[in-house]
């Protein structure tokens, strides 16, 4: 009997090895999401990494840039009125804590069989109605205009979770066509801020050009708990509430995250390029009488100073110095501030909204001489020595993102340019010192080649 329960022993020990050895195996023939087949997840996910491998040049040279981890595990179909099917596959999210608003935020994969026809990350947004029990309902509608009873926002990226467009339904029907979600941040702060409130905003005119971004509803504030997401079964269970992430739910592109080890979503999705700054409301520009810095605005051409904008002419009888005026004088820079948990980028241009004269001699105490042509350009040379110069000052130490020390950067600027024009002799103001001189005035331009006044 003894020999017996041994060798049943043995038996069995011997088949645990074996079944223990080849458990990979039996993973391979096991679907770890019984409501999903593998051939479709398998189809989803290399459309995504496809994706994302393709902009992932772009994307790293942003700092805090961030791509959104699928939950493969939890995702589940639904089937397309249009035809087809839906493969829906939900995100790591923020625990919301008002009951009125409810959020879901999913990867959407358009499904012809197991052939993936197109892809976007969707979040459903609901005021007073819950977008869990309707998600699938509201994946089957989406792109209507009119959705029974809903009260809420549905807005759309792409896989890199860049803002594409968004809605905003009332009683059912779009009120607005342009939606997005984004954080009210100002711009007199100090430390670092992680919780910051959250809007569901509307735009008017083109987010990248100009556009007034007013926000329509509050949302909520992140508390730093991530909210249990469960897997959806193709009837109404859905998925958690909420929107953000983790550093377990996204993977990080870009620079830094700062705030503590907690790495905030760029609300509304990561920055479109050229960037405009990931989130956050800032203002457009700032004005006072002597001229504007702008924000994200139009580039000026990365190109040299035409000389041909500065036309010296003799400003005295004697012809011993020479003057000229300019309009439009402008320079620009890129510039980076951290923000508490968000890295702002932005490209500024400071314009000078009245002229600007300058003076150079025509001959030296030393017996140094300069025409008109060679004073052209060496001012158009400083100009552009200036600007390096300022913005070499404000990548080691920005100035703070407030009205007051934005504009002080047009006086900097000015200084700057003053003591390189100063090497030379000559003079910089914003007055003209000269009333009975005869002054040409030429509004400031850039070149593409060497400037060329030596017929002058």
């Amino acid at each position: 009997m003894k020999n017996k329960n041994f060798y049943l022993l043995t038996l069995v020990f011997a088949l645990s090895l074996v079944l223990f050895a080849c458990r990979k195996e039996i993973g391979a023939f096991v679907d770890v999401n019984p409501n999903v087949s593998a051939s479709k997840l398998e189809a989803a996910k290399i459309w995504n990494a496809k994706f994302v491998a393709e902009h992932y040049r772009e994307n790293s040279k942003v700092a805090g840039f961030v791509t959104l981890k699928p939950q493969w595990e939890k995702s589940w179909t639904v089937d397309d009125p249009d035809g087809g099917q839906y493969l829906a596959v939900p995100t790591p999210m923020d625990h919301v804590d008002k009951l009125e608003v409810s959020i879901s935020r999913l990867f959407l994969f358009k499904m012809d069989d197991n052939t993936v026809q197109d892809a976007r990350i969707v979040e459903f947004v609901g005021l007073n109605y819950n977008v869990q029990k309707n998600i699938d309902q509201l994946i089957q509608d989406q792109k209507r205009k009119s959705i029974s009873g809903f009260n809420g926002a549905i807005i759309n990226y792409d896989l890199n979770y860049r803002w594409t467009d968004g809605k905003i339904y009332e009683q059912g029907k779009v009120t607005h066509d342009k939606a997005l979600i984004t954080r009210k941040e100002s711009l007199a702060f100090s430390g670092s801020r992680i919780k910051l409130p959250l809007y569901l905003s509307t735009i008017e005119g083109n987010i990248n050009n100009n556009g007034r971004i007013n926000n329509y509803k509050y949302l909520y504030t992140p508390s730093n708990t991530t909210a249990s997401v469960s897997s959806g079964s193709g009837s109404s269970s859905g998925v958690a509430s909420g929107m953000g992430g983790t550093l377990s739910g996204v993977t990080i592109v870009g620079g830094g995250t700062g705030g503590g080890g907690l790495l905030v979503i760029p609300p509304g999705g990561n920055p479109s390029v050229p960037i405009n700054g990931p989130g956050l409301i800032l203002p457009q520009s700032f004005s006072d009488a002597e001229g504007i810095i702008e924000f994200n605005g139009t580039r000026d051409p990365d190109f040299p100073s035409n000389c041909k904008s500065f036309d010296y002419k003799n400003a005295n009888a004697a012809g011993t110095y020479q003057v000229c005026a300019v309009t439009d004088l402008r320079f620009d820079w890129n510039a980076e501030w951290q923000l508490g948990s968000y890295f702002y980028h932005a490209y500024v241009m400071g314009r000078f909204t009245n002229k600007i004269y300058f003076e150079f001699p025509k001959v030296r105490l030393n017996g140094q001489s300069y025409t008109a042509c060679e004073a052209a350009k060496l001012t158009a040379q400083a100009k552009d020595e200036a600007e390096d110069i300022l913005e070499s000052q404000i990548e080691s130490s920005p100035p703070s993102l407030e009205e007051t020390g934005i504009l002080l950067i047009k006086a900097r600027f000015l200084n700057i340019l003053k003591s390189k024009i100063q090497a030379y002799g000559g003079r910089v103001m914003q007055s003209n010192q000269w009333p009975t001189a005869t002054i040409s005035t030429k509004s400031y331009s850039k070149t593409t080649g060497e400037c060329d006044c030596d017929d002058w």
